[in-house]
């Protein structure tokens, strides 16, 4: 959410994000339908949550108006992402080119993000959501279960590496 204050903040709310700079230009131009989770941890570490299903298509670039509500700080890291991504900006100052933006010389592109619900309207059965409910709603093992079982071992009593097998769960 640092860099797209217009995020969607809740599960199916709809949204809009500064997507398009660079090579990125080229993204999201027609209308596409997308999973969305939304970053909103404070640092680097990630801690998502699942906004739903979404349509995202390129909108009409932020006005003067719309970038002057935005936060300062926000203004500064979308400048740097500027910076890093426009290679006619990687010559220029963060603060030059957030004093083009300040006075609409430069523009943010935009995308739109409209909720379209939290079932994947592509394919049911590849449903991101019903596999999140199921995963979550099968309760954890407690801890006295897990100590009770069984270690397996060779007959040199070495312990044995045990496999781990990572899936999604299975529809019912």
């Amino acid at each position: 959410l640092n860099q797209n204050p217009w995020c969607p903040y809740a599960p199916g709310k709809d949204g809009y994000m500064f997507v398009g700079l660079g090579g990125d230009a080229v993204k999201l131009v027609e209308p596409e339908q997308r999973a969305l989770f939304v970053n909103v941890s404070e640092d680097q570490k990630s801690k998502l949550f699942f906004a739903g299903f979404y349509e995202v298509c390129k909108v009409e670039d932020v006005t003067l108006d719309e970038w002057n509500t935005i936060p300062d700080y926000v203004k500064s890291q979308y400048s740097q992402t500027t910076k890093d991504k426009v290679a006619e900006c990687s010559h220029m100052s963060v603060r030059d080119i957030k004093a083009q933006y300040d006075i609409g010389v430069r523009r943010a592109p935009c995308r739109r993000l409209r909720f379209l619900g939290f079932r994947n309207p592509k394919d049911p059965s590849r449903d991101a959501y019903q596999a999140l409910i199921t995963h979550f709603a099968t309760p954890p093992r407690t801890a006295a279960a897990a100590t009770n079982k069984r270690k397996s071992e060779d007959r040199l009593s070495n312990v044995r590496k045990t496999r781990v097998r990572l899936s999604l769960p299975q529809r019912p």
